[in-house]
Parts: structure tokens; C-alpha cells; sequence
């Protein structure tokens, strides 16, 4: 998957609430002065320890931190936003969030990059943003970018640990992009409680045919975690999923604890992100995260669709993928004596695709392509 180019003006805008409108207004090819990117460089070292660190222990509010919410929006706010843009353009692919005026709410926003998101995915599209955090100065410095930005905004402070927020009107877009795996750390109802809060925010501000984006860290703790949410609201019934499952069923990663599903993201990285991957060390030339795109409604029919859980394997004339569908996980195999124009399309497949396949005979746990399977890539 590729993303969206973020647009010039959100990243000066970015760059503008935190640094100033002198550095913003710098021509986009002269690097930013590296004394004035290393204390945030600093703060966001830190930061990443903490976000890889233990799944069970109780983060503190980093962004109350001084200094921290302008540290994160200058590094994190593009990467979250690059992400969010993704999945719209998903949603919007399959037939959501087409037409405005449209009201979009995002939960634990921090610095807005969920919010930016939806200003690169929906550009054109008449937006009323409002931002929910329990940080006051993050929820200031979300309006700062995003009125810089020429969007409109309002914010309510809120803990979302002490009950679903009254979100004012219903919601044609929700997200809550790394935040849940902070709420509720550690407890033994963590799942039913982050189950409940999406469950209550659908049930009381999701207008019809709205979307639902919850997005997390690609990591192994969370990940996990976000599939028992979605296997807990799969069995309440009336989701329907837009991405990654192309099916219904329950996740069969879930019973297999050293497995989990990402998606992997190209995208074009702003100078600001590369400069400071540059004093950090760091690369974020590609961008890994869990998430699950959802609607109220019934369960659409799976029609023999795939989602490619991994990079592919190329060795020995062969193209050999893992991938996730209605019968569950398995290997599939193309080598090069079945090469046809039929498959050919499987060929140039990677992490996160999706693609129809109606299998002609029984999978167990591998399926080795024919030249009479035709591959179409959605």
C-alpha cells in the first residue's frame, strides 16, 4: 500500500504551530536548523522506549509533559496522518464517506495527526473536525494546525477511561488511532472495557453509513489486543469490516499467540520526519501499524477475497504468500511452470493487498496455484 502525499500546507502548518511561521515559511528544499530540531528529537527518543516498552504497564500522560505535544506533532502527527489518510482512501474506494458536508471525531487525538488525515484523504470534502484528549495543551495545539491548515475545529476535554464522551451530533467518521491499547492497561476486563467504549460510541454518535478507524502500533501486545475487540464485536453482530478482513469469521491468528496481522505503508516522508530520523537514527521510509475499518451493518459476503498477511517469498521460480480469507490463514504457491495470464496478477502481490482467488480445490493449509486460477487484485 502507498499513501496519500500529505499537502505542503499541513506540514508548514505543523511546522509553523511548533517552530514558528519564520521556519514554515523556509523554501521546502533547505533543511531545518538541526539545533532546533534535536530537544524534540530528545523527547521523542524517549518517547518511542516508552511506547515498546511493557503492554501491561500504565503509560503516564506523556503529552503533559513539557514540550512533549509539540515534539510529537513535528515527528508523530505526519506518520498518524499519513496512516489515517490510508485507510480513508480505503473507505472511500468501497463506497463510504463520498459525499460532505462531514463531521469527524477523533478520540486521544494528541496533536490532531488522525484529524490532519482526514484533511489529506477527504481534500475538497466540507469537514467539521473535533478533537477529544484529556490534554489541554495538545487539544490547543491541534486547533493552532488545523487553522493554519484552513480547517475548521473544536475540542472537548475528556478521559475516556470514565465513560463514552457526548460527541455533540453524530459522526460521519470516527477515529481512535493509538489509543486504545492506553486505555485500561493491565486489567482483566481490558478487552471488554475497549469493547464497550466502540460498541457505545457506534451505537450513540455513528450517523448512518458512517465509518469507525481504530488504528494501533504494529506491534505484537496491541495488535493481538485489537483482534479480541473485533472478534468481540463481530459476535455482538451488526459490523461490517472494510479492512483487512475479508470475512466475518472469527480472526484464526487468534489462536495462535505468536502471530499477528499489519499493514506495511509506503509513503513520500517529509523532510522534517527525515531530518529528524537523521539525528535519531531512526527510518521511517515505510510505516507498519495494526487497524480495523468498520461500519455498522450487516456482514458482507467474503466472494472469495484474500488479504496478503506477508511480504512475498520469491525462491527456487516461486512466489510463495501467507494470506488471510474465509477458510483462514494458509500458504499459497505460484511457481513458474504454472506461470499463466490468468494468475499473473499474483506475481506482483505484497503486504496488505487484497485480491479475489476462487479456489479449485481443498486448501488444507497450502494452495499451490494452477494456470487455470484467476487472480484479481481489487
Amino acid at each position: 500500500m502507498r499513501s496519500p502525499a500529505l499537502p505542503e500546507t499541513l506540514t508548514r502548518a505543523v511546522i509553523g504551530a511548533v517552530l514558528g511561521s519564520d521556519i514554515a515559511a523556509r523554501p521546502a528544499g533547505d533543511a531545518i536548523p538541526k539545533h532546533l530540531l534535536a530537544p524534540h528529537a530528545d523527547r521523542i527518543m524517549r518517547l518511542s522506549e516508552r511506547f515498546t516498552g511493557d503492554a501491561a504497564e500504565r503509560l503516564p500522560r506523556y503529552l503533559d509533559e513539557a514540550g512533549m505535544d509539540d515534539s510529537y506533532a513535528l515527528y508523530y502527527l505526519p506518520i498518524n496522518a499519513a496512516k489515517v489518510a490510508t485507510l480513508l482512501t480505503i473507505a472511500r474506494a468501497a463506497g463510504y464517506l463520498a459525499t460532505g458536508p462531514l463531521r469527524v471525531a477523533e478520540l486521544g487525538c494528541g496533536p490532531g495527526g488522525g484529524l490532519v488525515g482526514a484533511l489529506t484523504a477527504l481534500d475538497g470534502t466540507p469537514l467539521s473536525l473535533t478533537g477529544v484528549d484529556h490534554s489541554e495543551s495538545a487539544l490547543a495545539l491541534a486547533g493552532r494546525i488545523i487553522s493554519a491548515a484552513g480547517g475548521t475545529f473544536s475540542s472537548i476535554r475528556f478521559n475516556l477511561e470514565s465513560a463514552v464522551p457526548d460527541l455533540r451530533a453524530p459522526q460521519d467518521l470516527i477515529i481512535i488511532a493509538n489509543t486504545l491499547n492506553e486505555l485500561w492497561r493491565g486489567r482483566d476486563d481490558t478487552i471488554e472495557k475497549r469493547t464497550r467504549l466502540v460498541a457505545g460510541l457506534a451505537e450513540r454518535h455513528l450517523a448512518p453509513g458512517g465509518v469507525m478507524l481504530l488504528l494501533e502500533p504494529a506491534l505484537i501486545a496491541p495488535s493481538r489486543e485489537l483482534i479480541a475487540v473485533r472478534d468481540r464485536l463481530l459476535a455482538a453482530g451488526g459490523w461490517r469490516i472494510l479492512h483487512p478482513c475479508t470475512h466475518h469469521l472469527p480472526c484464526p491468528l487468534a489462536a495462535q499467540p505468536d502471530e499477528w496481522c499489519h499493514d506495511l505503508l509506503s509513503w513520500e516522508t517529509p523532510a522534517v520526519v527525515r531530518q529528524m530520523d537523521d539525528i535519531m537514527g531512526f527510518n521511517k521510509h515505510r510505516l507498519k501499524f495494526s487497524s480495523l475499518v468498520l461500519t455498522r451493518g450487516e456482514p458482507a459476503s467474503p466472494g472469495d477475497r484474500w488479504y496478503v498477511l506477508t511480504d512475498p517469498h520469491e525462491a527456487k521460480g516461486m512466489t510463495d504468500l501467507t494470506v488471510c480469507g474465509a477458510p483462514g490463514a494458509l500458504r499459497m504457491i505460484l511457481s513458474r511452470r504454472s506461470y499463466s495470464e490468468t494468475n499473473r496478477p499474483f506475481r506482483k502481490l505484497g503486504k496488505g493487498d487484497r485480491f479475489t482467488l476462487k479456489l479449485l480445490h481443498g486448501p488444507e493449509k497450502l494452495y499451490r496455484l494452477t494456470p487455470d486460477d484467476a487472480v484479481r487484485v481489487d
